[in-house]
């Protein structure tokens, strides 16, 4: 955490940096800390990779570089999760190479608002 640790809730993820941090808490300050349960361990753990990611890409200076080590970063961390896990199929999640963002989907020009049909 860069922000010295402070009274509330956290509901966070003990990292080693964070555990490090709590052994260095005011004598004022008692963390309360429990095991992971298994029900939480997808959002807990997504969310803490997300961050990690999102902070590592970010540090990235040259635009060009962040935008291919984060698609090629995402193929790779998807296959790692289609190797672990037996009924984990990445492949429909992989960006595609180039790496494209969809912004909307339009109808055609002329087409009649009435052949629209949304699922």
């Amino acid at each position: 955490m860069t922000t010295p640790l402070m009274r509330g809730l956290y509901e966070t993820l003990i990292t080693e940096g964070l555990a490090a941090e709590l052994a260095g808490l005011a004598w004022e300050l008692v963390p309360d800390r429990s095991e992971l349960r298994p029900a939480e361990a997808p959002d807990r753990i997504a969310l803490h990779l997300a961050r990690a990611i999102e902070r590592a890409l970010a540090g990235i200076s040259d635009e060009g570089a962040r935008l291919r080590i984060g698609v090629d970063l995402a193929r790779r961390l998807l296959d790692m999760l289609s190797g672990l896990i037996s009924n984990f199929d990445g492949d429909a999640d992989r960006p595609i190479e180039p790496a494209e963002a969809l912004r909307a989907i339009v109808a055609r020009r002329g087409m009649s608002r009435t052949l629209l049909i949304f699922a």
